[in-house]
Order: structure tokens, then sequence, then C-alpha cells
């Protein structure tokens, strides 16, 4: 940071040119620029800022300082924290390759997975109808074994 001194820039000057080249950055490219770069950066400005009081007294750059590290973590965490997805209302689901008279199991299986409610659901069959269970469904549902009772 004393290359801000000898290049005879001002805190505010550096603020702006960091501010600036972070504008200029694609959203997808932030979170690298902070991991890579201005975690670092703000560990030697802080320093700098605080030795910088210390020796001159610059009490209103150091006023800018701390709203520019806030205003970098601030961005950092809008990008990188997005808002909670909201709950689906309606759990409902189509499946395919369900037995064409539906016996019993798909029948069931077809009840559960239509319900716009119901998100999970126990069969207690034995192996082979849980085999035949599993085959009718595809990756977006899980299925747990209990082996017990």
């Amino acid at each position: 940071m004393h290359q801000v001194d000898t290049m005879n820039l001002s805190v505010l000057d550096v603020i702006q040119i960091i501010e600036a080249k972070i504008s200029e950055l694609r959203a997808e490219d932030k979170p690298k620029l902070f991991s890579c770069f201005l975690h670092q950066f703000l560990e030697r400005f802080c320093g700098y800022l605080k030795e910088r009081s210390q020796t001159s007294g610059h009490a209103s750059i150091d006023e800018e300082g701390p709203k520019f590290i806030f205003r970098v973590v601030d961005g950092y965490i809008s990008n990188m924290v997005k808002p909670t997805p909201v709950a689906p209302t309606d759990w409902s689901q189509t499946i395919r390759g369900l037995c064409p008279g539906s016996c019993a199991d798909c029948a069931s299986l077809r009840a559960f997975v239509e319900s716009p409610t119901q998100r999970v659901m126990q069969f207690a069959v034995a192996e082979k109808r849980r085999k035949h269970l599993h085959s009718k469904l595809d990756g977006t549902f899980v299925c747990n074994t209990i082996r017990s009772g």
C-alpha cells in the first residue's frame, strides 16, 4: 500500500479505481476476484489506513475506508448468497411407465406421486415388489430401504 504514497494517490483515488474495476467485471467473475485479490487487498488496506491515521491524523479519509470495505464485503455477499428458494406449494408430479392396469403397488405409487401435498411415503413391501416400484421411478425421487419391522 505504500505505492499509494509513492504514486501520490489519495486513499479516495485508490477506492475509486478499485470500485471502477469491480463495476467493470461480469457478475460471475466477482466471487473469484474477492477470493483471489480483494481479501488480501482489504487486509493490507486496513493496515495501511490504521498506520496512516496514527502517523498523519487523516481522519476524514479514514472515514471513507470503512465505508469502502463495507461496500466491497456487501457486494461479495450479495453475489454469493442468493435468496432462499421458495418451496413449491404443489409437490405433485407425473410418472410414466406404470402398469397399464395399475397393479395395487403402481396405484399406490401414482396416488403418492400425484399428491400435491405428500412429500414422503413408506411402502411396506417385499424385495420383489420394492424392485418393481423402484423401476418405475426416475432420479428425482430418493428411495431408502428400511430393513426392520
